[in-house]
């Protein structure tokens, strides 16, 4: 979970994670805080329209429209791993 926004499960342009795009692949750099919990965690990249709720009520933030799907279908097909 990124460091500015504890609690958040979201990477939302959050210093120190920078998304690099190599053809279909995507990756992201950080560090994880709990390994263990992450190791057999699933994840899907979407491009979305969100809303924020600038009062801070609930719901925070909105989906008004998804444009794109990594995998094509939702399917938290993209894995965690070490770095290479």
């Amino acid at each position: 979970m990124p460091p500015t926004a504890p609690g958040l499960p979201l990477l939302l342009d959050s210093p120190g994670y920078s998304p690099l795009m190599k053809g279909s692949k995507l990756s992201v750099k950080g560090a994880l805080n709990n390994e263990k919990a992450a190791k057999d965690s699933g994840f899907d990249a979407v491009t979305a329209k969100l809303q924020v709720n600038k009062d801070g009520k609930a719901p925070l933030l909105c989906v008004t429209e998804v444009m794109d799907v990594a995998s094509g279908k939702l399917d938290l097909s993209g894995k965690i791993r070490e770095e290479e």
